[in-house]
């Protein structure tokens, strides 16, 4: 006799660190919040084998509410969240930390005035237009 066991569902959670600035929509805590990756699959005797969903979350681990982001967003916050972890593990000094947030603020600058330029126009701009 042949037993085979497939599943699904099984689901793997990575934080990429902790976002400060971001307030929580539900106990409007400004302490951090942890971004957060949750990958499902389907196994094959319990060996994870086709990832079919993947979700993007900021989790605030003061009232353990989390909020869910898309790709995009993530994507943006994940230098930033990454870099607080490795300063928060002693991996990088402060200095170190100071200049790669300003490399990654001179980076973000240009996507964040034209989402604030959409926001206003209706979608209709281009950076170059102001």
């Amino acid at each position: 006799m042949c037993f085979v066991i497939f599943g699904y569902g099984n689901a793997d959670n990575e934080c990429a660190g902790q976002i400060y600035g971001e307030s929580c929509p539900k106990c409007n805590s400004n302490k951090f919040s942890q971004l957060i990756r949750t990958t499902k699959w389907f196994t094959f005797f319990f060996i994870p084998l086709i990832p079919y969903s993947t979700r993007y979350w900021l989790h605030c681990p003061v009232c353990r509410h989390s909020n869910e982001i898309d790709n995009r967003e993530f994507n943006r916050l994940r230098p930033t969240a990454e870099l607080n972890d490795r300063l928060h593990r002693g991996l990088v000094t402060f200095e170190e930390y100071e200049k790669n947030e300003a490399n990654q603020m001179d980076k973000l600058m240009p996507v964040l005035r034209q989402e604030l330029i959409n926001k206003v126009r209706g979608g209709g701009a281009n950076i170059n237009d102001v």
